[in-house]
């Protein structure tokens, strides 16, 4: 473990946006191929077909107000709220950059912020992000 901490790959920090994470609770990377099926006689399916399903992606994230950079502005937890709220409204594409890879042409499907008393001055999240794919995008071999 040790030699992978020094010689091994360095991972970004994750990032949404515009919004570096304090800390990422959970990712789940999800890719998901459809594979088609028609009945045939004798009680037999064939399939002859797959559709590869846009990416999706789900990150549970911690923003504070209280960072290890003392550099950081003050009111972090909402710049971060804030931001991520007017990417939802504007349903604008992001990168998002997770531990693992780099995802581009992310679009919010779902966003949930909740608050208790054990919140404090910090924001943690559940978010949930599709990949935009264009017909552009798309490559064929």
């Amino acid at each position: 473990m040790v030699l992978s901490l020094l010689f091994g790959k360095k991972y970004a920090q994750t990032k949404i946006g515009a919004v570096f994470l304090d800390a990422t609770l959970s990712e789940t990377h999800n890719y998901v191929a459809r594979v088609s099926s028609f009945p045939i006689e004798y009680n037999f399916s064939i399939s002859d077909h797959v559709v590869i399903e846009p990416i999706s992606l789900s990150i549970r994230g911690l923003v504070s107000d209280t960072p290890l950079n003392i550099l950081s502005p003050f009111n972090r937890s909402i710049d971060a709220f804030n931001a991520l709220i007017n990417v939802f409204n504007r349903k604008e594409r992001l990168s998002i950059v997770t531990g693992i890879k780099v995802y581009r042409n992310m679009l919010i499907t779902n966003l949930n912020i909740p608050r208790d008393v054990g919140t404090g001055q910090s924001i943690t999240f559940d978010i949930q992000l599709q990949q935009v794919l264009y017909d552009t995008d798309i490559r064929l071999n």
